[in-house]
């Protein structure tokens, strides 16, 4: 599987209890709606990429010892949140 990493496109911004993906200025980001992550899951993926986690299977890994869920279950979350963050073009392959 591919590794990830933050779109050099986008800068985060974060609040108390959210993380905002504001697009610098490019047609690819130009956007009706800014991409944000409300859900402590997320957050914590995107954290994770941030500080140089960049597999499935790692951040995987780490979702399941952070929210001690099995590993099928933070397998599935990670697959379909890091997929959204990839179709926004938040995230991208490395």
């Amino acid at each position: 599987m591919h590794n990830i990493k933050l779109s050099i496109n986008y800068s985060l911004v974060e609040t108390e209890d959210t993380i905002f993906f504001l697009p610098l200025l490019s047609e690819e980001t130009i956007r009706d709606e800014i991409p944000y992550v409300e859900s402590e899951t997320g957050q914590t993926i995107i954290r994770m990429v941030q500080e140089g986690v960049h597999s499935v299977s790692d951040i995987a890994s780490g979702l399941q010892e952070e929210f001690d869920v099995q590993e099928d279950v933070a397998i599935r979350d990670t697959v379909e949140f890091i997929n959204s963050l990839l179709e926004l073009g938040v995230l991208e392959y490395e």
